[in-house]
């Protein structure tokens, strides 16, 4: 019997891979105080999932709806809710997803500075207003000029350095990456100049020129290139 162009392409259509998502995600059991890791595979076509327990080997839930999750929330960090349990996604699953997500978006690393420990929640609601995903974020403090001197190397040698170095170790500062296209650049200008006092004047609705107050107390560090988001993440 022979085979009809027609029939040939509706077969082949019908044999397409669907496209999926999959990543390592952890979940905290409240019951048993420890966090199970699993395999979360997301099919974008008609939003189901799945979860693979990593530890016993076997399906823990089979795929199925799953409204509560969206394409946007799938990126390193995030936290998203499948049937009621909060799974944070740790990695990525394999080798299709890492190269897609690699491929879409960029990362930079950004500070929040000692002067504006108290305007932490408005300087990110600003950073999350302009289109950034926040992947990872911790509040620290720097416990001794070595650690300061170390994320400040660059600025060594100029007169303001002892300055500096004091300031950021007077109080709380808070670290994170951010996601987004051309995420470093973007940053830059959305925290605006460095000098505070600049930042009023050329870029008023920046996060420098809302929260800064001059040049070493400008609200936020932000890397200038990729070679630095390395060096600082």
């Amino acid at each position: 019997m022979s085979v009809t162009h027609a029939s040939f392409k509706e077969t082949d259509l019908s044999i397409v891979k669907e496209e999926r998502f999959v990543f390592k995600a952890d979940w905290y059991d409240k019951q048993a105080d420890l966090i199970r890791n699993y395999l979360l595979t997301f099919y974008t076509k008609d939003g189901t999932a799945e979860m693979y327990d990593m530890k016993n080997r076997r399906m823990f839930m089979k795929r199925m709806a799953c409204n509560t999750v969206t394409a946007n929330e799938l990126y390193l960090g995030s936290i998203v809710n499948v049937h009621s349990r909060q799974l944070k996604l740790v990695d990525y699953g394999d080798l299709f997803t890492k190269n897609k997500f690699d491929s879409l978006a960029e990362r930079s690393f950004g500070l929040i500075k000692p002067d504006c420990y108290a305007q932490t929640g408005k300087i990110i609601d600003a950073i999350c207003r302009n289109g950034f995903k926040i992947a990872k974020l911790k509040m620290s403090r720097f416990s001794s000029p070595l650690q300061a001197n170390l994320f400040y190397e660059e600025h060594k040698g100029k007169p303001y350095f002892a300055d500096l170095q004091q300031f950021m170790q007077s109080d709380v500062v808070t670290g994170f990456e951010l996601v987004g296209d051309n995420a470093i650049s973007r940053f830059n200008e959305v925290c605006g100049p460095t000098d505070a006092a600049e930042a009023k004047i050329k870029n008023p609705s920046s996060i420098r020129a809302r929260f800064g107050t001059g040049f070493m107390r400008n609200a936020v560090h932000t890397a200038l290139d990729s070679a630095q988001m390395q060096k600082e993440s």
